[in-house]
């Protein structure tokens, strides 16, 4: 029965490459793409679909071909199609520039935690494929320290350090860093972090998607503005077996809706999160999202990216995160800083899923987080907090703009054939959106990757912002929008987002008179509050 079910399912993924067969040699790639989305949905360890995947990115992108063709070697169990796969490798190398990866992992205590971080690697990756780096903080607890010194044994790429106190997380970072292969990739990775099946692989698919890509990083159950929803999850923590026999810590049952992993064990927490990675590492037509700065739990950085926005110290040795910084915070908010003034992309990869518990911390200096908080705002001038969280009033706001502009175009029952529908349709969506008060525009990059084909502009009232922010819109500038000159055609926007800038502009009216002028016939201007005009 078993075998006939293995059976069954061979032939349906089967049915997939044929499909996707037909289709490349018809010429149509956007179907051939479709086909190969849907396969790898259904079917996310089929070598074979992988290896088809890449032959579509061959002359499209050779790095991503690369990996496709890399993924393929892990899941294939077939000796001759295996050579067919290196073959095919072989066939691009000469224009393929992907480079190793380095995991680096600073840990301390949390041995349940940790174990199951590196057991994950090794899960997913063959020995020889990755290089581990872990820096030990002073532990003090005695089965970690054995189990971390028998991993370094045993494995020649497991390189530990012991360091003799705890010097923080970004100097343990650094030290981790500066022993790591120096032409790799490097996974900075927390030892609370586990991976899921193909996170990596779609993090390093992020990166190499476009040469202005920086640094990747992944969406969780546990990060600010990089979590999954509590809805998504459901079904999945719903069908989990609940095992009591590994409880790892218990919260108050106020906090219980948002950290559900923390009220059972830890074992029902990963098949959790690993039948939820099964469904969503998967592809996606448009997985990733510029962000202004990712969450350091796992963020993955290009070598080149690393090598341009180290910092040297007065001893001139090199550092990648700013250990002001210590013991910890705000030293991930630093670096993308840094990676936005050099010219570089930070994208979240929504199809890369790894649970993330949130381990001890710094548990014993509470008040490290509102100090590392201070030291950001006296490096960089501004209060980071104020800008990176999406703003819900304006998202909402706009979404039901465009409800309501859909409504009224509805009314003519034989003109619209959608008429009655009630899902909001936004993918295919082509408008032209500005923010009069954009900030760093985290609120646009989320419009764009929920529209990517629409245009969005906005205004920011710190100089310095328009230029860290200069990919996560499609145009931005400085000033105030009473004096500024707008460099946009007249007409020419769907929506204008008002924020609260009319409220203290020294003359409403002259500004709303200003923005009607860039308003398309139809168009709206739009306030936070949910108000149109």
């Amino acid at each position: 029965m078993e075998a006939h079910a293995k059976q069954v399912e061979r032939e349906s993924a089967e049915s997939y490459i044929l499909r996707a067969g037909v289709f490349e040699q018809e010429g149509s790639s956007v179907d051939e793409y479709a086909v190969l989305i849907e396969g790898l949905r259904a079917h996310y360890d089929n070598y074979e679909l992988y290896f088809m995947l890449g032959l579509y990115y061959r002359y499209r992108n050779a790095d991503q071909a690369f990996l496709c063709f890399e993924n393929a070697i892990r899941y294939c169990d077939e000796p001759e199609d295996e050579k067919i796969i290196r073959d095919a490798i072989e066939g691009i190398k000469d224009r393929a520039r992907v480079r190793g990866t380095s995991i680096v992992i600073v840990s301390y205590n949390d041995f349940e935690l940790c174990r199951e971080c590196i057991r994950a690697i090794r899960r997913y990756y063959h020995k020889d494929d990755l290089e581990i780096v872990v820096v030990d903080n002073a532990s003090t607890d005695e089965a970690l320290l054995r189990y971390l010194r028998e991993q370094k044994e045993k494995n020649k790429k497991f390189i530990l350090i012991e360091n003799d106190k705890n010097e923080g997380f970004p100097a343990g970072c650094n030290k981790g860093l500066e022993a790591a292969n120096a032409e790799n990739d490097v996974l900075f990775l927390n030892n609370d972090a586990v991976l899921m099946t193909n996170a990596l692989f779609w993090m390093k698919m992020g990166l190499y998607a476009d040469k202005r890509n920086g640094a990747s990083g992944a969406v969780t159950n546990c990060a600010p503005s990089q979590e999954v929803s509590m809805e998504s999850l459901q079904p999945y923590l719903q069908n989990a077996p609940m095992d009591e026999t590994r409880p790892i810590t218990s919260i108050s049952s106020d906090a219980k809706e948002h950290r559900w992993w923390r009220t059972i064990s830890l074992d029902s927490a990963l098949e959790t999160a690993k039948s939820y990675a099964k469904d969503h590492n998967v592809p996606m037509w448009n997985p990733f999202e510029v962000r202004c700065r990712l969450t350091g739990f796992a963020v993955l950085l290009r070598r080149e990216a690393l090598n341009n926005v180290m910092m040297k110290d007065s001893e001139e040795r090199k550092w990648l995160f700013d250990e002001r910084f210590s013991p910890g915070y705000f030293e991930d908010d630093d670096l993308g800083i840094r990676l936005c003034l050099a010219g570089y992309r930070q994208i979240l990869c929504h199809n890369a899923f790894i649970y993330h518990h949130g381990g001890s911390g710094f548990a014993d200096k509470t008040d490290a987080m509102e100090a590392s908080r201070e030291k950001f705002k006296e490096k960089w001038g501004f209060d980071i907090w104020n800008y990176t969280l999406l703003e819900e009033d304006k998202m909402n706001a706009l979404m039901s703009a465009i409800a309501e502009s859909d409504k009224r175009a509805s009314i003519d029952e034989d003109a619209n054939p959608n008429k009655g529908q009630t899902d909001l349709k936004l993918y295919n969506r082509v408008l032209r959106i500005l923010d009069i008060s954009a900030g760093m525009g985290t609120t646009l990059s989320a419009i764009k990757y929920q529209m990517p084909d629409s245009f969005t502009a906005g205004i920011t009232n710190v100089d310095v912002f328009a230029g860290l922010s200069k990919y996560m819109a499609d145009d931005m500038i400085s000033g105030n929008p009473e004096l500024v000159t707008f460099p946009w055609p007249e007409h020419s926007f769907d929506f204008i987002i008002l924020g609260d800038i009319p409220a203290s502009a020294s003359d409403p009216e002259k500004l709303l008179r200003k923005l009607h002028v860039y308003l398309k016939e139809n168009g709206q201007l739009i306030n936070v509050i949910g108000e149109t005009g």
